[in-house]
């Protein structure tokens, strides 16, 4: 099997970053750095592992590097066997003297045989999901990105997800011509310059599709939270690190404080300083500042102040031990180091300075214009004949730590702030690790070295992914790579039914009348679909039964999965099927009856009111005598029964069972009621024409839409029994119930006329949805007058008929082409 021009250079990066890898292993074994090397050999190795595979896919490049495999994988184990061992000196000479360089040897015959792809000029895009970036990033960071691009001869433009034609490959976007912004068509770019990057399962489609084809050059590495976890789980500068808890309750800060008597409590997702106290405890009371204001509250109030403000559920805290760092005038002090990979993918500083605060204060000012503190003055002031010495640490720990930051991210990560901080016994720690640091006072430094990065990226076609974007964040979901299935390609179009259920008669009618049309059906649930690969593992009906294969999604998509979709995980799904005809498309108004009702002629619908307590329910019922009681939202099935039998006598019927009460006990099981569901209630007049068996009925009218233009019909009309006392109902043919009753033909009529227009009138007043199926309740009172007791919009409940409805859903899909 041959390997893309894509995965071919590929395996020469991850050779380069390997070998880079190695170099360093080889440094922190001389060093003796025993944690960071053995985690950097176990990223050499997996490395290492991951072109291997690509290469014994390829018969060609198997026959050339077979012979270095031997060697890499022998080497390999006895330096695995020695660091376990901690013969440490072993280790050295064995990879000074053979490993390393052998890597070089197969290193560069990988370049050889595969070499680079050469680009005349690299297009570049600079890309937000939601927002242009036109209106995302600052003028000053747009117009520094724009002359250094053009400075390099790259073209260089602007756009958001909704300006991408995915199936064109072509992107309106915005570009800049003689300081004038234009708008124009383009071809997808070389590389993209991605802002604001995201987990993947908070990607849109429109982004993961592009990641595919275009390298994007930025990755995310966590929040406060994540990467000191990471740090001390490789043991990779833990010490760096200052002790802090994550606040799950109050009783966690006071028990902090029963050990500090000074705390730092900062949002986990926080940037730039905003929402972080300082609190100091002061006997019995807690001092709490914020920039240069403070204020001291007693335990009580402090604990109500707690409340407010750290446990609001708004933001998740984090209290962290303080840690005096200040000069030698009192003023709290930190260094910024902001971090970049250049034009060769290795890490430089960008910037570094010192940053300051008020000696009044606990906090560092955040600076917002160009007037940094320079580097050298500020280290001279502060450690005299130190201070070049303090510089070289400052400067070899940002970069190293840059880099094992970035290895624990699958050398992902390009462009990161670091602040670090030193105590009075000049000790080094970390405040912070984070993405995007300010950098409003040296944009056009940032700029050269994002275009130079970009570009690096563009021509040895590098596509970085990270930890935020592997599976174990889709682990809800199928994946299709690790699946031994078959692939298979399909022909001609598809029709995917989305379903929690089971083949059912409905599926079996709707595959069956879809393959004589000339489709492909299939089936599946929501643990079926890859967003990754967009691939769906489906039960794909041919040759008169069905089988499970990998396909592509669908062209339209019948969707029967109804009550589910304010789920995350379907959201997602149907986030990722934006682009896909959905019958039965869901829209959470669908579920509203009061949204429902609303639409529709007062003189149409049974009178209704919506009830939350006992007394309105109770004056509801003293207009009407006999109401039910349901759930506002359509998804929950309770139907709860109220009659006026005369002399202060009702019967309640709650939950299936019936008993007879009086106007007090009534009172008492509704507010007992509506205590227990806390939430509204539809109180429905109940006025229904009963047979001499007394089973109360309603009459369903199913219509299905047949074209684009509004044209709805019939599908069928059936009659439903309801027996109130046991919850249990039947279904006839009104046709077939008309001689059972006072009905005729002409109230038939009148029914189906009403629901026809009905239908049609949702279509048109609500267009702003797609509406392809609606059900209409109606009942029927004594004296022969037609009400609506219910609608289901996009919502077929029990289906009836189903080889009827198969061949209507067909017909509309038929019309979508």
């Amino acid at each position: 099997m041959a390997n893309s021009n894509k995965e071919l250079e590929q395996i020469v990066n991850i050779s380069d970053t390997i070998l880079e890898a190695t170099e360093h292993f080889h440094q922190l074994i001389k060093d003796k750095d025993v944690p960071k090397s053995i985690y950097i050999f176990s990223s050499i190795v997996e490395g290492y592992t991951v072109i291997q595979q690509s290469i014994n896919q390829n018969n060609h490049l198997y026959s050339l590097f077979n012979k270095y495999d031997q060697k890499i994988m022998s080497n390999i184990k006895n330096i695995s066997e020695l660091l376990e061992k901690q013969k440490h000196l072993k280790v050295n000479e064995i990879v000074q003297f053979s490993f390393l360089p052998l890597l070089k040897k197969w290193n560069k015959e990988l370049h050889q045989q595969i070499g680079y792809k050469d680009f005349k000029t690299i297009s570049i895009g600079v890309y937000n999901d939601k927002q242009n970036p036109l209106t995302s990033y600052s003028k000053e960071r747009i117009l520094a990105l724009d002359k250094h691009a053009k400075k390099k001869g790259c073209p260089i433009f602007y756009f958001s997800s909704e300006d991408v034609d995915l199936s064109e490959e072509t992107i309106n976007a915005h570009y800049l011509e003689n300081d004038e912004w234009k708008k124009g068509q383009f071809n997808y770019p070389d590389v993209i310059h991605n802002l604001f990057p995201k987990a993947i399962t908070q990607q849109s489609r429109t982004e993961r599709k592009l990641k595919r084809k275009i390298p994007f050059t930025s990755f995310i590495f966590g929040n406060k939270l994540y990467l000191p976890k990471k740090m001390v789980e490789n043991n990779v500068y833990a010490d760096l690190l200052v002790p802090f808890r994550v606040l799950k309750s109050k009783s966690l800060v006071f028990e902090f404080f029963k050990y500090f008597d000074k705390g730092v409590l900062k949002p986990i997702s926080g940037a730039r300083g905003e929402h972080i106290y300082f609190v100091t405890k002061r006997k019995d009371k807690f001092e709490i500042s914020r920039n240069d204001k403070s204020r001291i509250l007693n335990v009580h109030d402090f604990s109500d102040w707690l409340d407010q403000i750290i446990f609001n559920k708004q933001k998740q805290y984090m209290i962290q031990q303080y840690i005096d760092f200040r000069t030698k005038q009192g003023e709290p002090f930190d260094f910024r180091a902001h971090m970049q990979k250049n034009g060769e993918g290795k890490w430089q500083i960008t910037k570094m300075y010192p940053r300051k605060g008020s000696t009044k204060s606990n906090q560092i000012q955040i600076y917002q214009d160009n007037n940094l503190l320079n580097l050298h003055e500020f280290l001279k002031d502060e450690f005299d004949e130190s201070w070049k010495d303090i510089l070289n640490k400052l400067e070899y720990l940002s970069l190293d730590l840059s880099f094992q930051i970035d290895t624990m991210h699958g050398f992902a990560i390009d462009e990161m702030g670091l602040d670090i901080a030193i105590d009075q016994n000049r000790r080094f720690w970390l405040h912070e690790a984070n993405l995007g640091p300010q950098t409003k006072a040296h944009e056009y430094e940032r700029a050269e070295v994002v275009i130079d990065y970009a570009m690096y990226l563009a021509e040895n076609q590098i596509f970085h992914t990270n930890a935020y974007n592997e599976r174990y964040f889709l682990k809800n979901f199928f994946d299709s790579r690790n699946s031994t299935l078959p692939i298979r390609k399909l022909d001609q179009k598809t029709i995917g039914i989305f379903t929690i259920k089971q083949h059912d008669e409905f599926t079996e009618a709707l595959a069956e009348k879809s393959a004589q049309s000339g489709y492909h059906v299939y089936t599946f649930t929501h643990k079926d679909v890859d967003i990754d690969q967009m691939l769906i593992r489906g039960q794909l009906f041919e040759n008169n039964d069905w089988h499970e294969v990998i396909v592509e999604y669908p062209d339209v998509i019948f969707n029967r999965v109804l009550n589910n979709q304010n789920n995350e995980i379907f959201n997602s799904i149907f986030e990722d099927f934006e682009h896909i005809p959905i019958l039965n498309q869901y829209h959470p108004d669908f579920s509203d009856r009061k949204f429902l009702f609303n639409q529709l002629s007062s003189d149409l619908v049974v009178p209704y009111a919506v009830v939350n307590d006992a007394k309105s329910t109770i004056e509801f019922l003293k207009q009407n005598h006999n109401i039910v009681l349901k759930p506002v939202k359509l998804y929950k099935s309770r139907k709860n029964y109220i009659s006026s039998t005369g002399n202060d006598e009702y019967d309640l019927t709650i939950k299936g069972k019936t008993e007879k009460v009086n106007s007090i006990t009534l009172k008492y099981r509704l507010e007992d009621y509506f205590k227990e569901i806390s939430e509204e209630e539809m109180a429905l007049s109940n006025p229904n024409l009963n047979l001499k068996d007394e089973e109360p009925y309603e009459i369903n009218v199913h219509l299905h839409k047949v074209s684009k233009n509004h044209k709805w019909d019939i599908v069928h009309n059936q009659t439903r029994f309801n027996n109130s006392k046991s919850e249990q109902n039947f279904v006839i043919l009104t046709n077939n119930f008309v001689n059972q009753s006072d009905l005729t033909p002409e109230h038939i009529n009148i029914i189906e006329k009403n629901a026809l227009n009905i239908a049609q009138e949702f279509d048109s007043s609500i267009n702003k949805y797609d509406i392809n199926d609606v059900v209409i309740h109606f009942i029927v009172t004594e004296d022969l007058n037609i009400f609506v007791n219910d609608v289901r919009i996009n919502n077929p409940e029990l289906l009836f008929q189903e080889k009827l409805l198969a061949d209507y859903v067909l017909q509309y899909i038929n019309q979508l082409y």
